[in-house]
């Protein structure tokens, strides 16, 4: 259903009460059905404006408004945003040089840039520095450059495509920060935000499924597949995803009263820590950790963790008893006890804990120093040595990119976390809004830590996941969801725009101050 119509009236400015102005369009009527006369702030609706002109004090717009289009913006867009940055699965699209250039679901979203209209802006909460919100764009503007300028100056004297290949794959998850503020300008951020949790569960709970039913189950590996084929870099990139969104899980559970809803969210994060700890990888579970403890301790409850902790080490103490002392002759039970000394003499009985990385973090600092601002612009590390990555983040951009490279990636990460934390700091203690805040900082954190030990912001199915929500959020309109949207008059409000009835708490500004 369409709904045409011209709005004709006079534009003023009104005060707000903290001293702050907004335009407003009064005594307007709208045709051609005439009924009805309104009052209201046109930009806070949200019309999708096809023309408008403006004379002095007096001006006329034509707006159009698809109520398809607002009820998708508000319920088709965030699954679908949701779904694609959660499913866990890649398919090799093509190889260049032997080397294989891999799709994940999420890549898809970039087509949204042709689907999804195009919206205004809402009110912001007081005291949020839009430009400091905005140095998270810019940074990923500048490494992306800076990135991809380095991989085409090299490439026009060596012509080795695999350098382009590997520097798109590099900038690729950051174009995602830029993605996610280009989707905010419709599709609610807090809401598409909130999706990608709710995807995840679902995501969480198909993978025990998919365990549960396969043939070799309980042999089988809890996260190794989905619906039949392996995840993508499993065990450890694949499970340092699983493990950094644990604390939007327990966002979504926390955001949720009472009922069947909240117990779906602690079934989805008990089977998550479940995946992670059982597919033995050492850097996932310390991501779980590490993300799970520091969302506690931001929301205000480090006492849980002491609390969950002794009663999990009661239930693993107990649970080794039982698996190493009594004599039982289950193949699957055997092998998840071979599985189990294997790992523990490589962390604690072996020579290396680090399983080799330690030689490889030493080589990969050796030749940095001999090319310590540029870097090796994206020359195929194999080239010096007989492994692929680094396997390290931080290594890999100074490996690639060099010590310029390094500085302005940390830039890059640090104005990301800093905007999150300085986002939540403006917004209602308790809300929606500030439980989904406190869980991307610590899931980026995580991440970051994660990085010590895997390149886990490369891995596309985490860094398009982590970059994407970072650029929901830090943006104006990502600002806006976290207040309640300004009320609708009962003559529009009646219209199916499908657009929330509330009033703004507090002391809000307009986005034309900022």
């Amino acid at each position: 259903m369409w709904v045409n119509g011209t709005i004709r009236g006079r534009r003023s400015i009104e005060r707000l009460p903290d001293g702050t102005k907004a335009n407003r369009r009064t005594d307007s009527s709208l045709s051609p059905s005439g009924e009805g006369r309104i009052s209201t702030d046109l930009d806070s609706i949200g019309l999708f404006p096809e023309s408008s002109c403006c004379c002095g004090p007096w001006g006329a717009a034509t707006w159009t408004v698809h109520t398809g289009d607002a009820r998708m913006a508000t319920n088709f867009w965030p699954w679908i945003i949701g779904l694609a940055a959660a499913y866990p699965l890649a398919w090799e699209a093509l190889q260049i040089n032997g080397r294989p250039v891999d799709v994940v679901a999420s890549d898809l979203l970039i087509l949204l840039i042709l689907l999804v209209p195009m919206g205004g802006s809402l009110r912001i909460p007081a005291g949020v520095s839009l430009k400091r919100l905005a140095t998270v764009r810019v940074a990923a503007v500048v490494f992306m450059l800076y990135a991809l300028g380095l991989a085409f100056t090299v490439y026009g004297g060596t012509a080795d495509m695999s350098r382009i290949v590997s520097a798109s794959k590099l900038t690729k998850p950051i174009f995602f920060v830029l993605l996610g503020t280009y989707i905010a300008r419709t599709v609610p951020p807090l809401i598409a935000l909130k999706r990608v949790g709710t995807a995840f569960a679902l995501i969480v709970f198909a993978t025990i499924g998919s365990a549960v039913l396969s043939p070799g189950f309980p042999r089988t590996a809890f996260g190794a597949n989905l619906f039949g084929t392996r995840l993508y870099g499993y065990p450890n990139s694949a499970m340092s995803f699983y493990a950094v969104m644990l604390p939007l899980l327990i966002a979504s559970a926390d955001t949720k009263s009472r009922g069947m809803r909240r117990w779906f969210y602690y079934g989805a994060i008990g089977f998550t820590a479940l995946i992670v700890v059982s597919s033995l990888s050492r850097s996932s579970t310390l991501v779980m950790v590490f993300g799970g403890l520091t969302y506690l301790f931001i929301t205000g409850r480090g006492h849980v963790p002491i609390v969950c902790s002794s009663f999990v080490a009661v239930g693993v103490v107990a649970s080794a008893g039982l698996l190493f002392n009594l004599d039982i002759q289950n193949e699957a039970v055997l092998q998840l006890k071979e599985n189990v000394e294997k790992r523990y003499s490589q962390t604690v009985g072996a020579e290396d804990p680090l399983s080799g990385r330690a030689g490889i973090w030493a080589d990969t600092l050796g030749l940095a120093a001999d090319r310590p601002i540029f870097g090796y612009a994206f020359e195929s590390y194999h080239h010096h040595s007989t492994f692929d990555t680094p396997h390290q983040q931080y290594l890999e951009i100074l490996y690639k990119t060099g010590g310029l490279g390094l500085v302005l990636y940390f830039w890059l990460l640090f104005s990301a976390l800093g905007g999150v934390r300085h986002l939540s700091q403006h917004v209602a203690v308790r809300s929606d809004g500030w439980y989904f805040l406190k869980a991307l900082f610590a899931s980026f954190a995580a991440a970051m830590v994660g990085n010590l030990s895997q390149p886990n912001l490369t891995y596309s199915i985490t860094g398009n996941c982590l970059f994407l929500m970072v650029g929901l959020m830090l943006n104006r309109n990502g600002a806006a969801s976290l207040v309640d949207p300004p009320s609708v008059p009962a003559s529009v409000g009646s219209t199916p725009l499908g657009l929330p009835q509330h009033s703004f708490p507090g002391r809000l500004t307009t986005p034309q101050g900022a």
